[in-house]
């Protein structure tokens, strides 16, 4: 990095900068540097890494996870605790991040996958995304959820937040999800008429894959469009 930045330095000069500008000159040169030296795929596996919620951190509760299907495929619930505030009654909470010691690693494994994947959208990616996804199971998909909904890594990488896995996919490219519900209505196509017919020409593969975790989260899927 030495020798970036001193070029840096000298192309740009640092005499009149403020400490913003130098600290900004400092990042380019880093930035430089992992790109000269191919280390992106490093840098991108220590920040799908670096964020973890408490091994006691559970979603809130919601409709949009079903407690009783999701038990019957061994999903994992925090239990409910008194409402302190209330004085009565239970708080109760939606499923466990951490369904168990390897929930974490294989959530990052598949998200660098996925990052990787969905850095070039495409159709002719289609069978890696659909290969990626069909890795998603109960034990990691809650962390993989935390992290595409939470994890400022994650939206450093990715430049943005989404609220599921679905969302995140359909606006990279891949239209899957493309139709929606619109509210009030039990018509698919009623919110976005172009969707329709884009969901003609869908990789079923891929369709396929993205709404097989609806069964972990009611609003993956083609779905997703509903408002939360």
């Amino acid at each position: 990095m030495k020798n970036l930045l001193s070029e840096n330095m000298m192309r740009f000069g640092t005499k009149n900068l403020t400490e913003s500008a130098k600290k900004e000159l400092v990042l380019k040169s880093i930035i430089e540097t992992i790109d000269q030296h191919g280390l992106q795929l490093e840098v991108r596996q220590a920040l799908t890494e670096a964020d973890a919620p408490a091994k006691d951190f559970a979603f809130p509760d919601s409709i949009e996870f079903n407690e009783d299907d999701l038990k019957k495929i061994g999903v994992k619930f925090k239990a409910p605790i008194p409402d302190v505030a209330k004085g009565y009654g239970e708080i109760s909470f939606g499923p466990l991040v951490w369904q168990s010691n390897t929930s974490l690693t294989e959530a990052s494994a598949i998200l660098q996958e996925l990052i990787k994947i969905l850095a070039s959208s495409g159709t002719e990616n289609g069978p890696l995304l659909a290969k990626a996804l069909g890795q998603i199971t109960a034990n990691n998909y809650y962390a993989i959820l935390w992290k595409v909904r939470y994890g400022s890594s994650f939206r450093s990488i990715t430049k943005s937040n989404y609220k599921t896995i679905t969302d995140w996919i359909s606006k990279k490219g891949f239209d899957i999800p493309s139709a929606g519900h619109k509210s009030g209505t039990d018509d698919v196509g009623a919110g976005n008429p172009a969707g329709v017919i884009r969901n003609l020409f869908q990789d079923p593969t891929v369709f396929n894959a993205v709404n097989r975790l609806k069964k972990y989260n009611s609003r993956e899927g083609r779905t997703e469009n509903i408002a939360f």
